[in-house]
C-alpha cells in the first residue's frame, strides 16, 4: 500500500479528526494534518541509536517527561537502535497493563515503601549487562554467549567456506587444463573454433550497440551477456590454445588472415543480423583494422608471450588478460581511425571507453583470483620457510624482549600526556589505516589460506614445507576431478545453506532474546526456563500492539531501521546507500517499496516487536548504509559479525515470500558478503537505523508532526551534532524541508569547555515546501551535556569517566553507577530545561512556546535564524 494510505490509517488509530475520504494523495492528506489546530496536531517522541548509553539516557528522559505530564500526550513514539531498546520497553509496559497505569507509576513510584521504583525499572538495573547479565569470568551467561558465538560461526563456515574453496578451485582447473592434453588434437581445433566463434559473436553486437549505426544497448546485463562475456571466453580459449603450439607458432601471413576473417567476419555478421551498413570508407578501415590487429598479435605471440608461457601458473594468471589488453589496443585503434571525419562522435567514443572499463575490471579481477589462488599459497609457504629460520632463537630472546619492553613502558607512561594529542592523531587515523591497508591484505591471506587448505586436501597430505614443490601440485593434469571437486564443493555449501538459516544462525537471534529478556520481559511476571533464563512469552508480535481491545491511541510506536543499498541503482545515492524503512503495529515498509500489513509481513502471524527493535539496533552488520567498505563487508560476513537479517521485500508480489520469516537459500549470504544488497531483489536486508539516520526524526517529518521532542544521545564526544547535521540533510534533500535551530547555534558544549545547556530549539519549515500559510512544526532538541547543576553522583561519575555522558557505543556492559548516571542525567536535563516552567496545564506546544519566548534560557536570540 502506498505511503498516503499507511499515515491515513495511523491517523486513524491515534484517533485524529481528519478527512479519510479525502486522503487520496499525499499532497491533500498533508493539507488535513497542516489544518489541524494545535491541541490535535501530530506529537512525536524521537529516541536516538547509541545503544544501552542511549536507552538509560532515554529512560531518564522518559521519567522526566512523565513528571511534566507530557509523555502521554505524544502520538508517535519513534526509536532508533538503543532508543528502541527502551522505547521497547515502554511499548511492552503499555501492552501488558494499560497507558495510565504505566503514566502513573512512572510519576508516582510502584506505591511501595519497601521498593518504591516501578518494578519494570528495577529489572533494568538488574539487566544492565543485558547481553550476559553475569559478567564473572565463569558465569553461565559469559560462556553461553561466546559458545552461541562459536557455534554460530561454525555452521556459518559450513555454507560460506566450501562454497569460496570450490571458487577458488577453478584457477587451478584451468591450470590443469593448459598442463593436461585437453587443447591437443582434436581438442585443439575445437578450442580454437569455438573461442573464434565467440570473438566473432562479440564483434558482431557492435552494429547493434553503437549509437552512430542507431544500435542502443538496453541495459548493462544485456551488454555483458552478448558482448563482454563472449570476447573474455574468447580471450581465454584462444589463449589457452597458443599456450599448446607456441613452440611452433604459424606463420605471419597466417595471423594477418585470422586477423582480417574474424574482424571483417564478426562485423559482416552483424551488419546482416542488424540489418546496418556503414559507409564505404569505414567498411575499408574495418576490412585494414583486421590484419593490424593480427599483426599486433603476432608481434606478442613471438616475444613476450613465449615467454611468459615457460611457466604454466604465471601464464594462467597473466595470459588471457594480456590478450585482452592486446583486444583493447585494437579497438583504440580502430576508434581512431574510425573517428575521421566524425563519423563516430561523442556517445560512441563513451561506449567504447565503457566497453574498455568493463574489459579492465575483468582482466584486473582475473589476475587477483589467480594471484590469490595460484600465487597465495606459495608466498604463503616460502614464508614459513623464510619463518623456520629464526623461530628457533625467538624463545631465547623473548625473555630480553619482554624486560626491555617493561622499561619501555614505564617511560611510555610518564610520558603518555605530553604526547596525548599526538596519540589521538593516530588513533583517528587507525580506522582508515584498517580499513584501507590491513583488511584487504588480511582478506588476501585468509583466502590463500582456504586455497591452500584445499590443496592439501585434495592431495590427501601436506603438499611440503617447500614451496618450490607446491608448483608440482598445481600443475597436476586432473581438471576433471578439480572441477567435480569445486563442483562438489559448491553444492556442498549451497545445500547446507538451505539447510541451515542465514538469519537464524547470524548473530541477530542471540542479540534479539537478550534484548527481549532485558527489555520486554521487565513489564510481565515471567516465568522463565529453569536452565536458560529464557522466557519467549516475553515477546510480543506488532499486530498485539493494535488489537481492537487494546486501542494504541497513543505513543504509536514506529521503529526505525536502514534497508541497505550498496548496490542500488539510485546515483544520488551511492554515498548514503540505504532507504529508511519502518515497523509499526500496522505496517511494515517503505515509503519508496510500498508497505504490508504487520500482521501479514513474516511468518509466526507476522513480525515481532523483539524482533524489530533487534534489527533496528544491528550496529554491527556487513552492510551498513554509508558506513560500508567492500573489505570489511566480506570480513564481517565470513566471520558472522551480521547483526543484521534479510526479509521480504514489502514490493513482492510473492505471497510464499512475503509470510517467510528468512530466505531458503545462502545465495543472500553471498550478496550480504560482496556488498550486492538492492531493493529489486525478493529479500532485502535491513540493519541498525542509524546506518540511515539515527535520530528517528526523518519519519516523523514525513508524516508532519508538528511537536517534536528529540533526544539525541548517539556517540558525540566533539559535540558536533553529526547525526542531527545528518538527519536535516536527509530531510531536505528527500521532502524538500529545511531545519533551521531557532536563536543561533545551540550552547551544548563538551564538559572541558565550561558549563553547557541541556537543548536547543529547531524550527520545522513545512511552509516551504507545502505552501506558505501552513504551521511549521518545531523540535526541542535534547543532548547529553554537563551544566554543573548535576546530582553529586553524576559529578563524582564523570570526574572519574572522562568520555562521560559520551562512553563508547562498544560499551553494552553497564554497571550500576553508570546506569544510574545516565538514567540521572536524562531525567535532571528535563528537569533543568522546565525548572521555572510552571502553566496551568502543560502542553508539549506550551513547553515549546515558552522556550522560544525566552524560558529556559537557551535562546541567544528570539529570532529564527536564517536559512
Amino acid at each position: 500500500m502506498p505511503f498516503h494510505q499507511v499515515i491515513a490509517e495511523e491517523s486513524q488509530a491515534l484517533g485524529k479528526a481528519l478527512p479519510q475520504s479525502d486522503a487520496t494523495d499525499l499532497p491533500q492528506f498533508y493539507k488535513a494534518v497542516h489544518n489541524l489546530s494545535d491541541e490535535n496536531a501530530l506529537q512525536a517522541l524521537c529516541l536516538s541509536g547509541g545503544g544501552i548509553r542511549s536507552a538509560t539516557f532515554g529512560l531518564g528522559v522518559i521519567q522526566g517527561l512523565a513528571r511534566l505530564k507530557l509523555l502521554g500526550q505524544f502520538d508517535y513514539l519513534s526509536t532508533v537502535s538503543g532508543g528502541g531498546y527502551i522505547g521497547g520497553w515502554l511499548t511492552a509496559w503499555i501492552r501488558n497493563t494499560s497507558r495510565q497505569e504505566v503514566l502513573d507509576e512512572l510519576v508516582n513510584g510502584s506505591g511501595d515503601a519497601k521498593v518504591p521504583e516501578p518494578r519494570p525499572i528495577r529489572h533494568l538495573r538488574d539487566h544492565s549487562n543485558y547481553l550476559s547479565p553475569k559478567v564473572r569470568a565463569f558465569s553461565a551467561d559469559s560462556w553461553t554467549l561466546a559458545a552461541t558465538m562459536l557455534r554460530n560461526l561454525i555452521l556459518n563456515w559450513l555454507i560460506l567456506v566450501p562454497m569460496l574453496a570450490g571458487a577458488l578451485l577453478l584457477p587451478r582447473v584451468h591450470v590443469a587444463l593448459l598442463t593436461s592434453g585437453v587443447f591437443e588434437g582434436d581438442g585443439l581445433k575445437y578450442g580454437f573454433v569455438l573461442g573464434a566463434l565467440l570473438g566473432a559473436f562479440a564483434l558482431a553486437q557492435l552494429p547493434g550497440f553503437l549509437p552512430v549505426m542507431r544500435g542502443h544497448t538496453k541495459s548493462e546485463s544485456q551488454f555483458r551477456w552478448r558482448h563482454l562475456y563472449p570476447l573474455c571466453g574468447s580471450a581465454i580459449l584462444l589463449a589457452d590454445c597458443w599456450y599448446k603450439v607456441r613452440d611452433s607458432p604459424p606463420t605471419l601471413a597466417w595471423f594477418l588472415g585470422f586477423g582480417a576473417a574474424l574482424h571483417v567476419g564478426g562485423w559482416a555478421a552483424g551488419c546482416l543480423w542488424y540489418r546496418k551498413h556503414p559507409p564505404a570508407w569505414v567498411s575499408l578501415w574495418i576490412i585494414l583494422s583486421g590484419p593490424l590487429g593480427g599483426a599486433l598479435l603476432w608481434v606478442l605471440a613471438t616475444t613476450g608471450f613465449s615467454r611468459l608461457a615457460d611457466d604454466a601458473i604465471l601464464y594462467a594468471t597473466f595470459g588471457p588478460p594480456v590478450l585482452l589488453a592486446l583486444v583493447l589496443l585494437a579497438g583504440a585503434i580502430f576508434v581512431g581511425l574510425v573517428s575521421f571525419q566524425e563519423y563516430i562522435q561523442d556517445p560512441d567514443r563513451e561506449w567504447y571507453a565503457r566497453t574498455g572499463a568493463w574489459v579492465l575490471m575483468v582482466s584486473i579481477g582475473w589476475v587477483l583470483a589467480h594471484v590469490i589462488t595460484l600465487l597465495g599459497p606459495v608466498v604463503l609457504l616460502a614464508s614459513l620457510q623464510v619463518t623456520a629460520g629464526w623461530m628457533a632463537s625467538a624463545g631465547g630472546a623473548a625473555s630480553g624482549v619482554f624486560s626491555a619492553l617493561l622499561g619501555w613502558t614505564q617511560r611510555t607512561v610518564r610520558s603518555v600526556a605530553a604526547n596525548a594529542e599526538r596519540v589521538s592523531k593516530f588513533w583517528s587515523v587507525a580506522p582508515q589505516i584498517a580499513e584501507k591497508i590491513l583488511a584487504p591484505i588480511f582478506a588476501v591471506t585468509l583466502l590463500s589460506w582456504i586455497s591452500l587448505l584445499t590443496s592439501v586436501a585434495l592431495n590427501r597430505g601436506w603438499v611440503s614445507y617447500w614451496y618450490e614443490f607446491y608448483y608440482t601440485v598445481l600443475a597436476k593434469p586432473l581438471p576433471g576431478a578439480l572441477f567435480a571437486a569445486a563442483a562438489l564443493l559448491w553444492f556442498l555449501g549451497y545445500g547446507l545453506g538451505r539447510l541451515l538459516s542465514v538469519n537464524r544462525f547470524s548473530l541477530n537471534h542471540m542479540y534479539r532474546n537478550r534484548l527481549i529478556r532485558a527489555y520486554l520481559g521487565a513489564s510481565r511476571k515471567r516465568d522463565p526456563d529453569g536452565f536458560t533464563g529464557f522466557d519467549p512469552a516475553d515477546n510480543l508480535l506488532m499486530k498485539s500492539l493494535s488489537a481492537k481491545d487494546r486501542p494504541f491511541d497513543r505513543l504509536f510506536h514506529v521503529i526505525n531501521m536502514a534497508l541497505n543499498l550498496t548496490s542500488g541503482a539510485e546515483l544520488a545515492w551511492q554515498q548514503r546507500q540505504a532507504l529508511s524503512f519502518t515497523v509499526s503495529p500496522k505496517h511494515a515498509g517503505s515509503w519508496r517499496l510500498g508497505y504490508r500489513r504487520v500482521a501479514e509481513y513474516t511468518d509466526s502471524g507476522g513480525i515481532s516487536l523483539g524482533t524489530s527493535i533487534a534489527i533496528s539496533g544491528a550496529a554491527a552488520s556487513p552492510n551498513m548504509g554509508s558506513h560500508s567498505s567492500k573489505v570489511l563487508t566480506f570480513l564481517m560476513a565470513l566471520f558472522n559479525l551480521r547483526l543484521g537479517a534479510w526479509l521480504p521485500n514489502p514490493a513482492s508480489r510473492d505471497q510464499k515470500i512475503l509470510a517467510k520469516g528468512g530466505p531458503d537459500s545462502p545465495l543472500v549470504l553471498l550478496d550480504e558478503a560482496l556488498g550486492q544488497t538492492d531493493d529489486r531483489s525478493p529479500w532485502v536486508y535491513l540493519s541498525d537505523g542509524g546506518h540511515f539516520e539515527n535520530l528517528g526524526l526523518y519519519e516523523m517529518v514525513r508524516r508532519r508532526c508538528r511537536f517534536m521532542v528529540v533526544s539525541d544521545a548517539s556517540a558525540d564526544p566533539k559535540y558536533d551534532f553529526q547525526d542531527l547535521a545528518n538527519a536535516i540533510q536527509k530531510i531536505r534533500a528527500d521532502m524538500g524541508v529545511p531545519i533551521e535551530f531557532i536563536g543561533g547555534a545551540p550552547e551544548i558544549r563538551h564538559k572541558k569547555d565550561g558549563p553547557s545547556k541541556h537543548c536547543a530549539l529547531l524550527r520545522v519549515q513545512y511552509s516551504v515546501v507545502d505552501g506558505e500559510g501552513v504551521p511549521d512544526g518545531r523540535i526541542l532538541y535534547i543532548k547529553p551535556a554537563l551544566s554543573t547543576n548535576e546530582s553529586r553522583d553524576v559529578k563524582y561519575y564523570s570526574d572519574n569517566h572522562k568520555d562521560f555522558p559520551h562512553e563508547t557505543t562498544a560499551d553494552q556492559f553497564f554497571s550500576e553507577d553508570q546506569f544510574e548516571s545516565y538514567r540521572r542525567l536524562g531525567e535532571q536535563s528535563i528537569e533543568e530545561i522546565a525548572k521555572d516552567w510552571h502553566p496551568s496545564s502543560a502542553t508539549v506546544n506550551g513547553l515549546l512556546d515558552w522556550i522560544e519566548n525566552g524560558g529556559a534560557n537557551i535562546l541567544k536570540a528570539a529570532t529564527t535564524s536564517t536559512p
